[in-house]
């Protein structure tokens, strides 16, 4: 979702409580830290304050750099693979056994565990999928 594009630099003060709930929120949604993490949380802020506030901010900016990145077009290549092995129909809130996604991204991407695992995280990670279970994911889109 993050434009890649330049990048800047910013300097903010905070309430020290807020920045506090920020690190934990940042740490819980990523399960742990991650390189960038931070960045990619206040980037999805600022766009979604941006969205919220800014009554000519085009949302189709935003769907325009989601839909351009490699990940979202990985995943649709993943689901098109489920549609075509398993599945009539995959829509938001759809669940999908673990072992169909790690089928599906093996079959795209390549058989080794690794690949699958970085593919699975950056799913995550870009909100396209969500745990729903201890071997089920959710579709988000």
């Amino acid at each position: 979702m993050a434009s890649q594009g330049r990048k800047v630099k910013a300097l903010f003060y905070i309430d020290a409580e807020l920045y506090e709930q920020f690190r934990k929120a940042v740490t819980l949604r990523y399960q742990g830290y991650r390189w960038g993490a931070y960045s990619r949380a206040v980037e999805e802020a600022i766009r979604q304050w941006l969205a919220e506030t800014t009554p000519d901010y085009e949302e189709k900016v935003i769907s325009k750099e989601r839909n351009d990145s490699k990940v979202v077009q990985v995943y649709g290549q993943v689901k098109r693979y489920l549609l075509q092995n398993y599945y009539v129909d995959l829509r938001p809130g759809d669940r999908v056994p673990l072992g169909h996604l790690r089928e599906a991204i093996m079959a795209v991407r390549g058989v080794h565990e690794v690949t699958v695992r970085r593919w699975l995280r950056a799913f995550h990670e870009v909100g396209l999928i969500r745990p729903a279970g201890t071997s089920v994911w959710e579709l988000q889109e």
